[in-house]
């Protein structure tokens, strides 16, 4: 049995820089494919306070519903803090 027949793991290298970079541009090409979507949504600030029965809603889930929803856009939310504050 000779050195090359055991099972030891092989590094593979490109035989030639050509082979290398056209697999570096390959990799860029379908990397810069992945983010399409590049326009942002406005977002404005909202607060507030909770209370029940006069004490703080701490932990209360709030969900804000815009009165034009955009598909695909989730709701804004929150959860309410120990001084009822969102």
């Amino acid at each position: 049995m000779s050195l090359s027949d055991s099972n030891t793991p092989r590094t593979l290298r490109p035989t030639n820089p050509f082979c290398a970079a056209v697999l570096i541009a390959v990799a860029v090409l379908f990397s810069a494919g992945c983010n399409k979507n590049t326009a942002r949504i406005p977002v404005h600030p909202v607060v507030g306070t909770i209370q029940f029965r006069g004490q703080p809603a701490e932990g209360a889930f709030v969900s804000l519903y815009p009165k034009s929803a955009i598909e695909g856009v989730p709701n804004p939310r929150g959860t309410v803090s120990k001084d009822g504050s969102f």
